[in-house]
């Protein structure tokens, strides 16, 4: 017959071995997850790290793609040969513009020549009671005349750009247009053939003793200056 007590100590090892065994196991699924976590964790780095490098390349390389623009001059905007020598862009935008240069004034009853195959001429000159009709303009004494462009060349120039402008007394006072009567001369001239405009401005009767009339064709070019005494 088997003592209590030596059962009971018999027991006592096995019952040890199972909790130890019970304990380790707990300790391997503590780890498991552990470890498991960090996996999960470096995933989640790696892939948002190989987002974040494919979003940047692709847009560096979408950007690298984009088809320079086409200017007007067929060259890329960004090609410094689309820029021409006379364009605005291409100047100093420090600089001073230049004033306006006027030819060597001409009485006002002879021609004056513009360039090379273009004359204009100041022609049928009288005093007028200007009529006024537009905002801003004032009725009273002025003068009108008419304004005659001359091609001599074999090809049409265009008169579209060119102004015509009045000044008048000792301080060369500019004179105000005025739109009723006024007829401004045509945008083209054609080859051999000429085309006129008149012209009315407020010029008081006691300042007519110095009159400029001045037309510029075009910037570039120098104005051509018609000077003398207008009528009374």
């Amino acid at each position: 017959m088997v003592d209590e007590d030596d059962g009971a100590a018999a027991d006592e090892p096995s019952r040890s071995t199972s909790t130890h065994a019970r304990a380790m196991k707990r300790r391997q699924g503590v780890i498991g997850v552990v470890v498991a976590a960090i996996i999960v964790v470096l995933i989640v780095v790696v892939v948002s790290v190989s987002i974040a490098q494919g979003g940047s390349t692709g847009t560096d390389q979408s950007s690298d793609q984009i088809p320079p623009v086409v200017t007007g001059s067929g060259a890329p905007s960004g090609d410094a040969s689309s820029v021409s020598p006379s364009d605005p862009a291409s100047s100093d935008p420090g600089a001073v513009p230049t004033a306006p240069v006027e030819a060597a004034p001409v009485p006002i009853d002879s021609p004056a020549t513009s360039i090379p195959g273009l004359t204009f001429a100041i022609s049928s000159m009288q005093s007028v009671e200007g009529t006024a009709t537009a905002v801003g303009e004032v009725a009273g004494p002025s003068i009108q005349f008419t304004v005659t462009a001359t091609n001599t060349t074999g090809d049409p120039i265009s008169l579209e750009t060119t102004v015509v402008n009045v000044t008048y007394g000792d301080a060369q006072t500019p004179a105000d247009s005025l739109s009723t009567g006024t007829v401004p001369i045509p945008p083209v001239v054609e080859a051999g053939a000429s085309a006129a405009g008149t012209y009315i401005f407020n010029v008081p009767l006691d300042q007519r003793g110095d009159l400029r009339v001045s037309v510029d064709y075009q910037v570039g070019t120098p104005i051509v200056v018609f000077e003398g005494a207008g009528p009374q």
